[in-house]
């Protein structure tokens, strides 16, 4: 199976970004109505058997997809 390659944009609200490192970041996915979003691996039990090899869950924080999508 082929990876596909996305173009994207950064919409963290400034008040998330990191100088340095990684952190919790949404971006938006150009020319696409969807987004990428990187954050800490969750660790659920209660995801287990709903996640297909291919997906992973994350969590960030909610106050920042809230922020991000009001633009």
């Amino acid at each position: 199976m082929e990876t596909k390659k996305y173009q994207i944009e950064d919409i963290t609200p400034e008040e998330y970004r990191c100088a340095v490192g990684a952190c919790q970041v949404i971006y938006e996915v150009l020319n696409e109505d969807k987004l990428v979003i990187v954050g800490k691996r969750a660790d659920i039990s209660e995801l287990e058997g709903r996640i297909n090899e291919d997906e992973a869950a994350v969590v960030i924080d909610k106050e920042l997809i809230y922020k991000a999508l009001r633009g």
